[in-house]
């Protein structure tokens, strides 16, 4: 039931005045214009493939390859690359032909006992060899050589020197030979305290072969100050 009082609150109500209607939001800015988007960068494939094309002015050989099944039906097996064995490495006996005499291919024969003999350090044993060589043939170049080797490895200087002075005008025309007739020298001189004389053999044998191991590390030993002055 209307009372009075709700009446005349109505009636204030009605009267008031209606509210304006509200003005429309501002629209938001647009957003500036964007710049075109950068081209991306070539992939790396791309660039290597541009960079290979760029080198094929000094293209690079490809490693040669190994077919292992190929191998593995014929049994075969990949060998790698030997370097060849340098003349006081190889075997003698290469040096016995069908036209070689009996006598000097037994001399060659024992020479090559010999040096097998010193390289397992049988010094002693490599000694009485190359000494039968010798009997055999006075004319043994090579045996006469692992001779003074067979001295040096005993410590007999000496005795190496003088079976090198043998041996020096029979290796006269092989270079690499004579090299190491020079670095046994040297090896001598060295060990009996002559660093001059030792320091000109091995000049003398790097100028025939400057790859002489001997020569080489021989020239490293020797004490600076008492070496000759000019080389």
């Amino acid at each position: 039931m209307l009372t009075e009082s709700n009446i005349r609150e109505q009636a204030l109500i009605a009267q008031r005045p209606l509210p304006k209607p509200s003005q429309p939001l501002p629209l938001a800015p647009l957003p500036p214009e964007m710049p075109p988007a950068e081209k991306p960068p070539a992939p790396a494939r791309a660039l290597l493939k541009q960079a290979t094309i760029r080198g094929k002015e000094q293209p690079v050989s490809p490693l040669p390859k190994i077919d292992e099944g190929r191998l593995a039906e014929s049994g075969e097996k990949a060998q790698p690359e030997t370097v060849p064995a340098r003349p006081e490495e190889s075997s003698l006996l290469v040096r016995i032909t069908p036209d070689t005499p009996p006598r000097q291919a037994a001399s060659i024969r024992l020479a090559e006992e010999g040096r097998t003999l010193l390289q397992a350090e049988e010094f002693d044993k490599g000694l009485a060899k190359l000494e039968k060589a010798i009997a055999l043939d006075s004319r043994n170049r090579y045996a006469y050589y692992f001779l003074a080797k067979a001295h040096y490895h005993l410590t007999r200087h000496q005795q190496s020197l003088n079976f090198l002075e043998i041996v020096e005008p029979l290796l006269s025309d092989d270079p690499l030979w004579l090299a190491r007739v020079y670095a046994l020298q040297g090896e001598n001189y060295r060990a009996l305290g002559f660093f001059e004389r030792a320091d000109t053999k091995y000049i003398g044998a790097l100028a025939l072969d400057p790859s002489n191991r001997v020569a080489l590390d021989g020239l490293s030993y020797l004490p600076p100050e008492l070496v000759a002055p000019a080389r």
